[in-house]
């Protein structure tokens, strides 16, 4: 649990895996880029809360240009002692230093409220990379197993 593990039964693919710094961020990268997606790729994640700012912008700036939408978050039970809106404003700020447009860009810094508004963003045919939290595998498996897509727009 918690490595590459995927599920299929929503009108879009989700991917969720524990990567949660630079250098998994790029392996994650280079292997999604062989991926072919019919709609967006999607990604919603953090940082750990007890590395400095620096490693932090390092790993956002891995992600930037690999999707089309970053959702930027705080894990369950964030280390670090920050306050709730530091890291996914660091995030958000790397990504944009990284050129990656705003509007490309959401911060929700309640994990669980950030899970949530990743599902809501992904539409058919989209794949939704949820990188989690050690601690947040089975509480996102759950969520997964038990959303509800929105019908698709007419």
């Amino acid at each position: 649990p918690g490595r590459f593990n995927r599920f299929e039964e929503l009108p879009f693919s989700v991917l969720m895996d524990y990567a949660h710094n630079a250098h998994s961020f790029e392996g994650l990268c280079q292997y999604l880029d062989t991926c072919s997606v019919a709609g967006r790729k999607i990604v919603m994640f953090s940082a750990v809360g007890d590395r400095t700012d620096e490693d932090n912008r390092e790993a956002a700036s891995r992600l930037a240009g690999h999707f089309d939408h970053y959702v930027c978050r705080n894990y369950m039970g964030v280390r670090g002692g920050h306050e709730e809106n530091h890291l996914p404003n660091l995030l958000k700020s790397s990504l944009r230093d990284a050129g990656v447009p705003e509007a490309s860009i959401s911060v929700v810094p309640d994990a669980a409220e950030a899970i949530q508004h990743s599902l809501a963003l992904a539409a058919a045919g989209d794949l939704l990379v949820l990188l989690v939290g050690s601690n947040e595998f089975s509480p996102t498996w759950e969520m997964l197993k038990n959303h509800e897509p929105s019908p698709p727009h007419s």
